[in-house]
């Protein structure tokens, strides 16, 4: 949590104001010595755009919303969707790839908008390696 914590931002104090919410957490506490994998660290992206992050949060005002995050430059994309299909995520990621090109890799937790045999449809536009 400071690792990232200090690779994003800084104020003084930080440190002891993450190590205090950490102690009094008790989500944390319960959950502590849990994971069994090992986190790997993502390698920077050489470019703008080379891998992008993309989930649904929501629902939100009665939307969802397509967030859409460069590993670069922590940019942010956000697009409304009334649901989280996959000609929802097919239309708002072509209205982004339209303007910042194709990523090389798209990261994703692999739920069915993101994995639908769409993405792999011969007619689609657009091809990545990651779909």
């Amino acid at each position: 949590m400071l690792r990232i914590a200090r690779e994003n931002f800084w104020y003084p104090g930080v440190s002891t104001d993450i190590i205090n919410v950490s102690k009094s957490c008790e989500i944390c506490h319960k959950h502590q010595g849990e994971q069994k994998e090992r986190l790997h660290p993502w390698q920077e992206p050489d470019k703008f755009f080379d891998r992008v992050h993309i989930d649904y949060a929501g629902p939100f005002q009665g939307y969802m919303w397509l967030i859409v995050i460069d590993a670069k430059t922590n940019w942010l994309e956000v697009v409304k969707a009334k649901t989280p299909t996959t000609d929802a995520t097919i239309a708002g990621l072509k209205s982004i790839f339209a303007r910042f090109g194709l990523p090389k890799a798209i990261v994703s937790d692999n739920g069915t908008c993101f994995t639908s045999e769409k993405f792999k449809a011969p007619g689609l536009e657009f091809k990545c390696p990651c779909f």
